[in-house]
């Protein structure tokens, strides 16, 4: 059994050391490699669940599918891109059931994606502070920053996060009966998680909308209250405060150095331009040209809009540069996600 669990972890490192190196270099990770590598990972696993492993099943199957589910909502929200769910697919593949109890936490696995989110925020809060001093404006606050900041959103958006998460919580602890949050920092993950897909969906939503969620999500609460179902759980509003604050607070310090300025003729296909770009183009009749400005993955440029960016250069409006959003290697932090899941799980850390 040791020996199968060393060829898939060892399998599962070497994939993800080389889709990181791919991902900073090239901005990709090879569909090719991840489909040798998911084919031995297969084929290992069928040899461990068959002959040594059966009891580790359920555990396997578990973990693995939490993981699939998360990594395709998160390429659904356009969170991160489609190399990075098929990369988390591998690393459910190929981690070993028996890793997942070693600590007696069940759904232990979501911890490979909270430490992989928080080990990014880290390296883009350290990468900002360092861009900050070095350019000496570390606490000044850019103007689009103090625009951005609405009082009475904010609190709405928290009494909206807190419904909606006790819900999720009711769903996973009261009626479906899973176990997932028994242990607390996998009820911690659980919890941040939820908040950064909140945060993101609050994007997306005008005032009106998150009071209407808001309302709808307590009355769910108090109706599952009223009947018994649910007991309110205080530590979970203590914890989505702390967490949007901590998610809220890096995105304020951290958001003016996330930008790079280039020059217009190096644009190329897959790069996301910011809003204030895309709204320059609309005085232009260049034909092609880029409308999308959410800033996320939904906007990452095609080969014709690249084309059109450098025809519009040479334009009427057009600039010799621009301004991009900085690309985040994201197959790095799912590695060192990784590589942290499975000390913790052997150290007990």
């Amino acid at each position: 059994m040791l020996v199968v669990e060393s060829l898939l972890i060892t399998l599962l490192l070497m994939t993800l050391m080389v889709s990181s190196y791919t991902d900073c270099r090239e901005s990709l990770i090879h569909n090719a490699l991840l489909w040798r590598a998911g084919t031995v990972a297969a084929v290992l696993d069928v040899f461990y669940y068959m002959i040594f492993g059966q009891q580790y099943l359920v555990d396997f199957l578990l973990n693995s599918g939490l993981l699939i589910l998360i990594g395709l909502a998160l390429y659904r929200f356009r969170i991160w891109a489609a190399g990075d769910s098929k990369l988390l697919f591998l690393v459910a593949l190929a981690i070993p059931g028996r890793i997942y109890v070693l600590q007696n936490q069940e759904g232990a696995g979501i911890l490979i994606i909270f430490l992989a989110f928080i080990t990014a925020f880290c390296w883009v809060a350290a990468h900002g502070l360092y861009i900050g001093i070095r350019q000496k404006n570390l606490f000044e606050r850019s103007r689009s920053s103090r625009m951005n900041i609405h009082p009475a959103r904010i609190f709405a958006s928290y009494i909206m996060m807190v419904g909606v998460i006790q819900i999720f919580d009711c769903l996973l602890r009261r009626i479906m009966s899973i176990a997932i949050f028994q242990g607390s920092m996998v009820m911690q993950a659980c919890y941040c998680l939820l908040v950064l897909f909140m945060l993101y969906v609050r994007r997306k939503m005008n005032m009106q909308k998150i009071i209407l969620t808001a309302g709808l999500s307590w009355l769910a609460v108090l109706v599952l209250v009223t009947v018994g179902v649910y007991h309110l759980q205080y530590t979970v509003s203590l914890s989505i405060l702390a967490w949007a604050a901590c998610l809220i607070g890096l995105r304020m310090v951290v958001e003016k150095y996330s930008y790079q300025l280039i020059p217009t003729a190096e644009v190329k296909a897959g790069q996301i331009l910011t809003a204030a770009t895309v709204l320059k183009f609309t005085r232009s009749r260049v034909k092609g040209l880029p409308v999308c400005a959410t800033e996320d993955l939904e906007a990452r440029l095609t080969a014709d809009e690249a084309a059109s960016v450098h025809r519009w250069e040479k334009s009427k409006y057009g600039e010799p540069t621009v301004v991009i959003v900085r690309k985040i290697p994201f197959a790095v932090f799912i590695m060192t996600g990784t590589v942290l899941f499975l000390i913790y799980e052997a150290m007990g850390w």
